[in-house]
């Protein structure tokens, strides 16, 4: 059930980033997102973030770097996106990172992959695209690419380097890593927010 709302929430930032697309910039939207997200998580992780403070601080090109990809650059790259893209187009092309991970993962540190891996892999991408397009083959086929995909892909590309980087995350508290992330992301989007 949990990893459903995950998916139920995933889906739910593409569509509601489109939806406000007009009314909202994308960075002030994404900064807003990561103001509200980092109030909320910065009660519970406030203990742990004291305890992890030294390790956090001695991994802190790992942690800005985790900031600054996971939070910064893949919310400013799909929310852009999505100003001049679908949803529809954004889950199709975020569908496609854990096969850009298993590939990445491979070139960048030798990992090897499964046969059963990748039909994992493909049936998932084959499932999103059936649920997209509702199993019409005539409508998938109707998909339009444009220039503001390529930012799309581009946020998935992001998101799959920060993936592959959480190896190399400190051994501190998932709230601890999360609140100092979001925070990053905080600090990236004010910047661009009042440009905007």
């Amino acid at each position: 059930a949990l990893l459903g709302l995950v998916m139920v929430l995933w889906a739910g930032n593409s569509i509601v980033a489109r939806a406000f697309r007009l009314d909202i910039p994308p960075f002030t939207l994404a900064l807003g997102r990561w103001v509200i997200a980092s109030a909320i998580i910065l009660p519970f992780a406030w203990k742990e973030l004291r305890r992890d403070r030294s390790a956090l601080l001695a991994s802190w090109p790992v942690v800005l770097l985790l900031g600054l990809l996971g939070i910064g650059a893949f919310n400013a790259l799909l929310y852009t996106g999505l100003q001049y893209s679908t949803a529809t187009n954004a889950l199709l092309l975020q569908a496609m990172t854990p096969a850009l991970v298993t590939v990445l993962d491979r070139v960048l540190f030798g990992t090897r992959t499964t046969l059963l891996r990748l039909a994992g892999i493909a049936a998932s991408i084959a499932g999103v695209g059936m649920i997209v397009f509702k199993g019409d083959l005539a409508a998938a086929m109707r998909l339009a690419l444009g220039r503001a995909d390529l930012l799309l892909l581009g946020s998935a590309l992001v998101w799959s380097f920060y993936t592959l980087l959480l190896r190399f995350k400190p051994a501190v508290a998932g709230t601890s890593l999360v609140a100092v992330t979001f925070l990053i992301g905080v600090v990236t989007m004010v910047p661009l927010a009042a440009w905007e």
